[in-house]
């Protein structure tokens, strides 16, 4: 991404830790790379349904707005636990639904009706994971690896990325971010 949420992980990880940053475009890695020099962080291009990493190789996986635009969010998901090592921490932010978001809701009408034959379906992309109980379903059970995950969703309304991190942190399953 854009580096958001790589910042906000470096200003609460450890000085001995390693983040790993990942897009499937270089060019938003090239503009993250634009606003965060610290030797701690690692760029790479990754697909999230295909993950370049061996399984268990991290601690934490951190996804902010990045699941809602991936074709095959279970796949991810799969991918996203495969890498995590046993115990580790998955926070994943997503937005809402569009009719929470008053301005996009209405771009979106207006370009729907813009175009009533053809109706400009990327616009909905980013609101595509609006339902915690099914992001938490995902999570949970994945059945290839027989486990089931701790999953606490108890937030609601905007959160950002610093609030997900406390968040995380206060219920215990962040315990890897402190160090």
């Amino acid at each position: 991404g854009t580096g958001t949420a790589t910042r906000e992980l470096l200003a609460v990880l450890p000085r001995d830790a390693v983040v790993v940053a990942t897009d499937l475009n270089e060019p938003m890695l090239a503009q993250a790379r634009t606003h965060i020099s610290d030797p701690r962080v690692q760029w790479q291009t990754a697909d999230a349904q295909a993950l370049p990493f061996p399984a268990g190789s991290f601690d934490t996986v951190a996804c902010q707005f990045g699941l809602m635009f991936v074709p095959d969010k279970l796949l991810a998901a799969r991918e996203m636990r495969r890498v995590l090592r046993t115990g580790g921490t998955l926070l994943v932010n997503a937005w809402n639904a569009m009719s929470l978001n008053a301005a996009q809701h209405y771009v979106h009408q207006l370009a729907c009706a813009a175009f009533p034959d053809d109706p400009p379906r990327f616009l909905e992309t980013p609101f595509s994971m609006p339902d915690p109980a099914a992001l938490v379903a995902w999570v949970q059970c994945l059945p290839e690896h027989g486990i089931r995950l701790p999953v606490r969703v108890g937030m609601s309304g905007p959160v950002s990325l610093p609030q997900l991190i406390a968040y995380a942190m206060q219920c215990g399953v962040g315990a890897s971010l402190r160090g």
